[in-house]
């Protein structure tokens, strides 16, 4: 019986060590996962802005510059100072294609209401709008250049730069959304390590009450006992905190009582003799 009750405290001593070991081992893959999860969410939340402050510095900016520099070339006061601005202006158009181009690597947003494709249809639009303000400056048509580049060109600016505004705006949402997630998740990493923790605490007592009742009594109280009976003390008194009749406890009660009585009768057998 004590052999099967013995099986039971090596079991039971070992799910309680083995317990938080498992616990700390789920929650490391839990945190390295995580880890990962939210440096994913980081990269994805700098793309976004890098997106969003391209769009600004790359295309909006230089599209107001080359709008400012159109109405500059057909106001101009001789065709000498035209010709400067038109240099200026076709240089202008080369560096945002050259930016657009840049634009078109790693683009995000294709299923989103505005897409590369979009912008692209309305730049080549808005393009060749300017570059008609151009021709008609080259070619003497100073009235033509001045109502193309006062109504179409900048009709078409203002829908291209209106549609690079709600770009942003969504890249923007994106990255919030992106952020939201992230935010999320790492709520639920802190429920979790509570969840886990919380459950290997249970578990623990359990496995603790279980020895305990197994033993009879306190694991620290059958050491003091052990000690005792090491040393030859075998007069100490017990504490009958617990009143079980089985267990490690009441079993070496029992042989210490048996042990007591053995003694006492080879004392009485030492003064016959």
């Amino acid at each position: 019986m004590f052999g099967i009750k013995n099986k039971k405290i090596k079991t039971n001593l070992s799910l309680l060590t083995l317990v938080p070991s498992a616990a700390f081992i789920i929650f490391e893959i839990w945190v390295i996962l995580t880890v990962n999860s939210f440096l994913d969410i980081q990269e994805q939340i700098y793309k976004t802005g890098d997106k969003v402050r391209a769009i600004s510095t790359d295309l909006i900016n230089p599209l107001n510059q080359l709008r400012e520099k159109s109405m500059s070339m057909v106001m101009a006061p001789d065709d000498n100072f035209r010709k400067e601005i038109s240099k200026d202006f076709l240089l202008t158009i080369q560096i945002i294609e050259k930016n657009i181009d840049s634009l078109k690597k790693g683009n995000d947003f294709k299923n989103t209401e505005v897409n590369m494709n979009n912008i692209l249809q309305m730049w080549e639009q808005y393009r060749k709008l300017c570059e008609l303000t151009v021709k008609y400056i080259e070619n003497g048509y100073r009235e033509a250049a001045f109502i193309n580049a006062s109504t179409a060109e900048r009709e078409q600016f203002k829908a291209l730069t209106d549609k690079l505004e709600l770009w942003q705006k969504q890249a923007v949402e994106k990255a919030l959304e992106t952020y939201s997630k992230g935010s999320q998740k790492g709520s639920n990493t802190f429920l979790f390590t509570i969840l886990i923790g919380f459950s290997a605490l249970m578990l623990m007592l359990f496995l603790y009450s279980g020895i305990k009742r197994l033993l009879g009594a306190e694991p620290w109280e059958l050491s003091d006992i052990a000690n005792h009976i090491a040393n030859g003390e075998i007069e100490f008194q017990f504490r009958d905190k617990q009143k079980q009749d089985t267990g490690v406890y009441s079993d070496m009660k029992k042989w210490l009582k048996t042990w007591k009585i053995k003694s006492w009768q080879q004392s009485l057998l030492h003064q016959v003799i």
